[in-house]
């Protein structure tokens, strides 16, 4: 499976990606270029084959998407599994 990781060169980050990248699965690390706020197509370009997408950085992916929820709800909205 393609899995999109932000924060994927910090320590948790890095361990996840060891781990799924043993288990077969394709990584794709999300650097902070496509996480800018003027670069929302270039993030759904890179995520849209995506099975999983997983958020490790300190700051919500392209926090405009989620001006309506609020970042404390933002998890909430999105349904995740392994």
């Amino acid at each position: 499976m393609r899995i999109g990781i932000s924060g994927a060169s910090g320590f948790v980050g890095k361990n996840l990606t060891d781990y799924l990248a043993k288990c077969k699965h394709q990584i794709i690390p999300l650097g902070r270029g496509p996480l800018r706020e003027d670069s929302f197509q270039e993030l759904v370009e890179i995520i849209e084959d995506c099975g999983i997408v997983i958020n490790l950085s300190d700051a919500s992916i392209n926090p405009g998407c989620f001006a309506p929820l609020g970042f404390e709800n933002a998890l909430d909205a999105v349904a995740v599994g392994i």
